[in-house]
């Protein structure tokens, strides 16, 4: 009745954590109640009709209180009689603040949904029932990597504790790192020791490099010095809970024979690289026996070692960059990384996942990956996984349902066991009102779309998925105008939806000559033209504070995509991303698909030696390159993440005897950007800028085809091809294949 009886008692030792989480539940108790709820810390304290805010104040109306094995986080909420407790543990860092804020939402109905929108239930009259709740988290790093939540209010509300979110000392602090990911360099840099010690750095084909390399990790003086440098920089960083000590964002680990011995003996490069890392975590623990020392298990070091194990204050973080993100780790597709996991689950109690929850090469492309984010994470709490970093849109407001994604991904780090859908539901008609019912036809269409696709869902496409029709596109735009309309009324709202519309807005310009030609006949959903489409997109996106694409491209890039798309529109061209169409072709041209497998050996070569060291000669050794699936752009490779340069591929294809007698062409619907193409280690032709007499930007969408020369009919041949690109996404991206004309 908007009146209490009942006052909030809090303990006169309790921290500045504790001070604020009894703050915090008065005031969010008077807006839904209306009630003034007192605080009261002084002895003799009530013990009737209380609300006991953590474990001091707990003991005073149940001293017997169990808060034994809460650790720094777990929260019991309980009553006692007409009393109600909400406490962590003794001494724990935030498990009182995370009963207050359990309680609010779980029982009174409090949603902070983002850092400014929160649904806080009216209720003059509260009445709440007998308690008796206890629960400790399961994973102890929990951080949604999206700008909005890194608001401090929203990330203690919402139960995070990451090292990006502003967590001061009142909202429970954090977990701090020293140096975060990719620190050999910060640690040992090339430009003050490379000179003198040259022997500290990769030896890749015999040689010494600070290039694209990484530590010569079986070096005890680099050791010894890297462990000076880390010790005085936890000497300054007193706060630090854990010390990054982890390769750098390429491949290009050390291949001199002490280090290869060990790698040879342990299966996988991860043998030097833990080795290494249980040394350093040897070394600085007597001092720092508080920091826990971290390192990747990132591409080339991911797969398991066979005898070492990491030591106690080890932390091993797998990175998912070449899952297909569509699809839940038990899928087939994603069967290398999952067999990462349970392999790493068998010697490691303390695994990380840095995982990925939006196209990293543009935020505001569709990305339909909702569905897996509940399996996912109960599967990486099924195998012994401690933390987990979930990379999102942190460099821009506006991406493709940020707000959503990391509202429900923070409830689920919390608790795995949560129903992912409800959540998602939730949040809906939370966040979007009477809109949100029509956001879900939107997601769940394109959600279906990406389900019945076969391709792969990456963190590094450029353009939009293939599964992205006109027919999708359309009926998504219904959906997203519905969703406006319901909400016309509600500015506010109005504006959430506008920024659920950017998605479908950016893959309808990235994509629009071809789109127009696909519609030809039905009626088009959006604006006529190209450049009022572009107007409007532009218009949302700065209103609602979008300012970039990703973390290297600006909003104002796409510009470029733009002109591109009025030039192809200009000279009646469709080529651009087309949902896996083959290029015309006559009733006197035959495609012969299926011949080239699916995997490729691929190497970067930054230096471009290759053609000098002899990578398409038949004879040469490819054992060490990477293989990767084929067609696919390089970013989406974990050595190729960022890359802009030269690179190679090389295949081995069989080829019939009976294509002797044929007019045979190698068809490449899509490279991106030049190519220089040999079979048998002769260079049969080129789509390159001098051949072309075009510019990158003219061509490198264009499929080419070459005359099938220098084969061996009846016998297995090497296909190598140079591929150079200068900007944006690169590599083979669309099928290469046989074409037959008849002569």
């Amino acid at each position: 009745d908007g009146r209490t009886q009942y006052v909030i008692v809090l303990s006169e030792e309790a921290d500045e954590t504790g001070r604020h989480a009894a703050v915090e539940l008065t005031h969010f108790l008077q807006q839904v109640t209306g009630a003034e709820f007192k605080i009261e810390s002084k002895s003799p304290l009530r013990k009737e009709r209380v609300i006991a805010v953590g474990p001091g104040a707990a003991r005073r109306i149940a001293p017997q209180i169990d808060l034994d094995g809460l650790g720094a986080e777990g929260v019991v909420i309980v009553t006692k009689g007409k009393n109600l407790i909400l406490t962590g543990g003794d001494d724990a860092t935030r498990g009182t603040l995370y009963a207050v804020y359990t309680f609010l939402e779980e029982q009174v109905g409090c949603r902070w949904w983002s850092s400014e929108v929160s649904t806080i239930p009216e209720q003059p009259t509260l009445k709440i029932g007998r308690l008796n709740l206890r629960h400790v988290p399961q994973l102890e790093y929990r951080e949604t990597f999206y700008l909005d939540a890194f608001n401090g209010d929203w990330a203690a509300r919402n139960k995070t504790n990451g090292h990006a979110a502003r967590l001061d000392a009142k909202r429970g602090g954090k977990h701090f790192y020293e140096g975060f990911v990719h620190t050999f360099y910060s640690l040992i840099g090339p430009g003050k020791y490379f000179a003198k010690h040259p022997e500290w750095f990769s030896e890749i084909a015999g040689e010494r490099t600070h290039k694209n390399g990484q530590l010569c990790l079986t070096n005890e003086e680099m050791r010894a010095e890297l462990v000076r440098n880390l010790k005085a920089r936890l000497r300054k960083n007193r706060v630090a809970t854990i010390a990054s000590v982890s390769q750098n964002d390429c491949q290009g680990h050390c291949q001199c024979s002490r280090c290869a011995a060990v790698d040879a003996e342990e299966g996988s490069p991860a043998g030097s690289l833990l080795r290494f890392v249980n040394a350093v975590a040897s070394d600085i623990e007597e001092e720092f026996p508080h920091v826990a020392v971290s390192t990747l298990a990132y591409g080339h070091t991911r797969k398991p070692p066979r005898h070492v194990r990491p030591r106690h204050n080890v932390i091993v973080q797998l990175c998912s960059t070449d899952c297909s993100f569509s699809r839940p780790l038990t899928d087939p597709q994603n069967r290398g990384f999952h067999n990462d996991v349970v392999g790493w689950s068998k010697i490691c109690n303390r695994i990380y996942i840095w995982d990925f929850a939006t196209n990293l090469s543009n935020h505001l492309l569709p990305h339909p990956n909702l569905r897996v984010l509940g399996p996912n994470i109960r599967f990486f709490a099924d195998h012994k996984v401690k933390g987990l970093f979930t990379q999102g849109a942190y460099c821009t407001s506006g991406a493709e349902m940020a707000e959503l994604r990391a509202w429900v991904l923070a409830k689920l780090l919390w608790n795995p066991t949560l129903d992912a859908q409800k959540l998602i539901d939730e949040f809906l008609d939370g966040y979007y009102g009477l809109a949100g019912r029509h956001i879900g036809e939107y997601l769940k269409l394109t959600h279906d779309a990406a389900g019945a696709s076969e391709d792969r869902l990456g963190v590094l496409a450029e353009s939009p998925p293939r599964f992205l029709s006109y027919d999708l596109l359309a009926g998504a735009w219904e959906h997203l105008t519905a969703a406006e309309e319901a909400v016309k009324d509600d500015v506010e709202i109005r504006d959430r939806v506008h920024v659920a519309q950017l998605p479908m807005m950016c893959a309808f310009l990235l994509q629009w000559a071809n789109l127009r030609a696909e519609a030809s006949g039905t009626r088009w959903p959006t604006a006529d033209s190209i450049e009022a489409a572009y107007e409007r997109f532009t218009t949302v996106a700065r209103h609602n504070g979008v300012t970039r694409l990703s973390e290297s491209r600006r909003l104002a890039s796409l510009e470029e995509d733009i002109r591109r798309q009025q030039d192809l529109l200009k000279r009646r061209r469709v080529s651009v991303f087309p949902p896996m169409r083959f290029f015309p072709l006559s009733p006197r041209v035959r495609r012969i698909d299926g011949m080239f497998p699916g995997q490729w050996r691929f190497a970067l070569d930054p230096d471009n030696r290759g053609e000098q060291a002899g990578w398409y000669k038949v004879g040469y050794d490819d054992s060490e390159w990477a293989q990767v699936p084929v067609p696919l752009f390089w970013e989406q490779y974990p050595m190729g993440k960022g890359y802009d340069g030269v690179a190679w591929y090389r295949v081995a294809i069989d080829i019939p005897e009976q294509f002797a007698e044929k007019n045979v062409f190698l068809s490449f619907e899509g490279v991106d950007e030049e190519a220089w193409v040999y079979l048998n280690g002769k260079c049969i032709g080129e789509r390159t800028v001098k051949s072309t007499g075009k510019t990158q930007a003219e061509f490198w969408d264009n499929p080419f085809e070459l005359p099938l020369a220098n084969a061996r009919y009846g016998g297995m041949n090497t296909l190598a091809v140079k591929v150079r690109d200068d900007a944006y996404a690169g590599g083979i991206f669309k099928p290469v294949s046989f074409i037959i004309k008849e002569r």
